[in-house]
């Protein structure tokens, strides 16, 4: 699910003296969230909450708490499906650039049926939406920058919408 994390832990004597070449064991509560292993590495399961407990020479620590969180989505792709009769196929993908700016990355198999006005829609359904940009080419690799407003998460469906007559040539869902 995540990146494993390290988790390491020093003993102390009672003179407040670094105890030296202790053996810790490792145990995290509960497992279904955070499993940690006898060398002290975390391995994420799911999101949610655990505690970790390192044990040396019958002495435990406190528990540490520990928030997993599901990892962030840097993007989306899906692939576009032709409906009413129109031939619309190729891959899409929705993802930030190196300034931060989404972007949906149309790929060199896109290609569409020709029709008047044909804009780029995003929408949560494969009808209607919003409007984005006049589609700037019907086949091909190119890139369309989406709107500051406008998050990776907020629509799971890209169009290809004919403006004129109000209907969807194709669509894909984003994954």
């Amino acid at each position: 699910m995540g990146e494993p994390v390290n988790f390491s832990a020093q003993g102390f004597r009672a003179d407040m003296g670094l105890q030296n070449n202790l053996n810790f064991t490792w145990q995290s509560t509960p497992t279904s969230v955070l499993h940690v292993s006898n060398d002290g590495t975390g391995t994420p399961v799911q999101p949610g909450y655990a505690e970790v407990v390192a044990s040396a020479n019958g002495i435990q620590s406190p528990p540490l708490s520990v928030i997993v969180v599901p990892p962030a989505i840097t993007s989306r792709t899906g692939s576009f499906t032709g409906i009413n009769n129109y031939d619309v196929s190729g891959d899409v993908t929705l993802e930030r650039d190196s300034d931060g700016r989404l972007v949906l990355k149309f790929a060199s198999n896109f290609q569409t049926d020709n029709g008047p006005g044909l804009y780029i829609y995003l929408s949560n359904s494969t009808t209607g939406g919003q409007s984005i940009v006049k589609l700037p080419q019907i086949s091909g690799e190119f890139d369309v920058v989406l709107p500051e407003n406008i998050g990776i998460k907020d629509f799971n469906y890209v169009l290809v919408w004919c403006e004129p007559f109000g209907a969807t040539f194709g669509h894909a869902l984003l994954n």
